[in-house]
């Protein structure tokens, strides 16, 4: 307050009293004529204008739900998909048949006649050079080993483009994204703390629908004793991931840059509750109104303002645009293909057991008929 040649007198108001009214205890201070200058992040009503005017806007303020988005942890069993487009899987497909189909053809001119077992070699060849697999028969002929050539360069060249794409979406770490809304982190599986501040219940109270919702679907249900954190506590628990903490960015940011990892501030994320800037107020008509209206100008034009915001806003965590995080592969992300495994080992070996069935049950039956032909020659 040295540019004004002021004297702070600060005092403390432990009791909202709206007495009511909607304007707060301020205002009727205000009104009264107790204080002359106040500054709060207060909403630009009708009402409050009656009673104090706005000189300027002080300091930027905001309120968030901080967290970090893992893809990893997630459970995708679309994920060894997404890296060719759905057409793409299905020209594979056509190809994969009509490849099928004619070796099924040159083969049956070269000397097989069994065409159920044809049928099968066939099909086995073309997923087998699909899937980067050895061919159950060699073609002799040159058409035959054409069509041979034709399915395993196809299958090099699709195989090298579903790595790239693989590779590159792991390194840019390409995970699904959270949109800034407290709907979207109310419907979330996120454990949800927030730091105890005088403020809180106000915020969470407010009249806009996302709050509403948050408020009710999400804040009331959780237990008393697992609602409060304190930041450092709570920052911790967000840097483990699968945890949303509520805190100011301004107290959130510096203890983010010293303990978390870079890949951590890349993969961190915001929903916001309260977002406004802190207006400076004074009374009604008051005797400093066009006093602070000249210093605040004069303070703007000369820079003073925006050097202060530089210097003490906290700078949000930078994740470098040209970094790429290979994450390590999780369960959860492993679990399609093992599941996938599995499902073929256990196929094969009832197909093994059907066939030993089907084998022993007719290599019975084949010695019972023999062994009555001998009785009866």
């Amino acid at each position: 307050m040295t540019l004004f040649r002021l004297r702070m007198n600060i005092t403390k108001i432990d009791t909202w009293e709206k007495r009511g009214s909607n304007r707060g205890p301020m205002f009727v201070a205000f009104e009264e004529g107790i204080i002359d200058i106040y500054i709060n992040p207060s909403m630009m009503i009708t009402e409050k204008l009656n009673y104090g005017d706005i000189i300027a806007p002080v300091w930027p303020i905001r309120t968030c739900f901080l967290f970090r988005m893992i893809s990893s942890t997630n459970l995708q069993l679309t994920q060894f998909i997404r890296p060719l487009s759905i057409n793409v899987w299905y020209a594979m497909l056509i190809i994969t048949a009509l490849t099928a189909f004619i070796l099924l053809s040159v083969l049956r001119k070269e000397g097989f006649h069994d065409f159920i077992g044809l049928c099968g070699i066939s099909i086995l060849s073309s997923v087998g050079a699909i899937s980067q697999q050895a061919s159950a028969v060699v073609p002799y002929g040159i058409a035959g080993r054409i069509a041979f050539l034709h399915i395993m360069f196809f299958s090099l060249l699709i195989f090298n483009y579903y790595s790239a794409s693989m590779v590159s979406n792991r390194l840019r770490n390409m995970g699904n994204k959270m949109n800034d809304s407290l709907i979207s982190l109310a419907d979330s599986n996120f454990k949800i703390a927030i730091e105890p501040t005088e403020y809180i219940n106000s915020l969470l109270q407010e009249p806009h629908i996302d709050v509403k919702y948050f408020y009710q679907n999400r804040w009331l249900k959780l237990p008393q004793s697992m609602r409060y954190l304190p930041i450092e506590e709570g920052l911790n628990h967000v840097a483990q991931g699968g945890f949303a903490y509520h805190t100011l960015t301004e107290s959130a940011y510096p203890y983010i840059e010293k303990t978390f990892e870079t890949s951590m501030m890349c993969e961190l994320m915001e929903v916001h509750l309260f977002r406004t800037t802190l207006g400076l107020w004074t009374r009604k008509n008051g005797p400093f109104t066009e006093m602070l209206r000249i210093g605040f100008t004069k303070m703007n034009n000369i820079g003073l303002r925006d050097r202060e915001l530089k210097r003490w806003s906290a700078r949000k965590p930078r994740c470098p645009a040209n970094m790429l995080i290979a994450e390590a592969i999780s369960i959860q992300e492993a679990a399609p293909v093992l599941l996938f495994l599995v499902v073929g080992m256990v196929l094969s070996l009832s197909v093994c057991a059907i066939e030993n069935i089907i084998f022993w049950f007719y290599s019975k039956r084949s010695l019972i008929i023999d062994i009555n032909r001998r009785h009866m020659g």
